[in-house]
């Protein structure tokens, strides 16, 4: 029995401004979801994206590159969500980290982020370069917002925090808490929204205890 075809790139990123960039990011995200990180090959996404070789290379010097840039799209929504949320002095630190928690867990316990993270880990040992490479992606920006938006309540004295890059690092560590692992681990286990937000109270109320403004 023959194989089923494999489903046409995303219309809606097909018919947008990027053009043959969207139709090559579009057939690398379904190729790496379906196949992983080293059985994809740079001939597979140009044929399933319906464009020459020599056109995908004028966009993506790289394999590498290409699947940096399908996990920072990945991470654009969130980013864009963290944004909004870090813009808002006007929320009390505990509320925005809570935000930003529930956005951080939501998004990295999706089913196709943990299969693009299984991706990744599976294939460092003969890509030493891969997981750099997606770190630097998006978690950088990412990890920039979470700690600007901490170095400025405490500026406003709302937060007590010497180092805000570091303070940034153990709360996305606290929100990820054994919830990310399981969830790696476990392909059949999936987060619900309750454990979402037990966990984000908990990562908040650490935070919050250590970071806090001393009572008066």
């Amino acid at each position: 029995m023959s194989k089923p075809a494999p489903p046409p790139p995303d219309p809606q990123i097909a018919d947008g401004p990027a053009g043959k960039v969207g139709l090559i990011l579009s057939a690398a995200r379904h190729l790496f979801l379906e196949q992983g990180y080293g059985n994809t090959s740079m001939d597979g996404v140009a044929k399933r994206a319906g464009v020459s070789k020599a056109t995908l290379y004028v966009h993506f010097e790289s394999k590498e590159r290409l699947f940096a840039e399908v996990i920072d799209g990945a991470r654009s929504r969130l980013r864009e969500a963290l944004v909004t949320i870090t813009g808002n002095e006007q929320i009390d630190p505990a509320e925005t980290l809570r935000l930003i928690g529930q956005q951080f867990l939501r998004f990295v316990t999706t089913q196709e982020v943990l299969t693009l993270f299984r991706a990744v880990i599976g294939e460092t040992q003969r890509f030493p370069e891969l997981g750099q490479t997606i770190f630097q992606a998006g978690s950088s920006d990412m990890l920039t917002l979470i700690t600007d938006s901490i170095a400025q309540a405490s500026a406003r004295g709302t937060l007590r925090v010497e180092n805000p890059k570091q303070a940034a690092a153990q709360f996305i560590a606290l929100t990820k808490s054994d919830l990310h692992l399981r969830c790696l681990l476990e392909p059949s286990f999936q987060a619900n929204e309750a454990d979402i937000q037990r966990n984000v109270d908990a990562a908040v109320a650490v935070f919050m205890s250590h970071y806090g403004p001393r009572p008066r």
